[in-house]
């Protein structure tokens, strides 16, 4: 509730929850709720920050991983930010 509640404060901004999905650890409870919200869930960055943060549950990266630009997938690959199974997931994006 309280994540919600601070996602829905008018006066947070982009860069804080760039912050949020970034932090390591998080609650993957924490990410999910970022990733669903409706305000901050169509912001690219705060997208791309999920995707590489090795706490958000695998099915959700997964799913985040499709919706960032090819250089992303690649240079989130490369730096060794994803997760085992999702560097297959990216393999396959670039591949396609």
């Amino acid at each position: 509730r309280v994540i919600r509640a601070l996602l829905d404060n008018p006066r947070v901004v982009e860069r804080d929850v760039i912050k949020i999905a970034a932090l390591r650890p998080t609650a993957p409870e924490v990410l999910t709720a970022v990733a669903n919200h409706d305000r901050w869930s169509q912001n690219y960055r705060i997208r791309n920050s999920l995707a590489c943060n090795p706490g958000s549950p695998t099915p959700l990266a997964g799913q985040l991983l499709r919706t960032v630009l090819r250089q992303d997938v690649l240079a989130l690959r490369d730096a060794g930010a994803l997760a085992p199974e999702l560097r297959a997931d990216a393999n396959l994006l670039l591949a396609g």
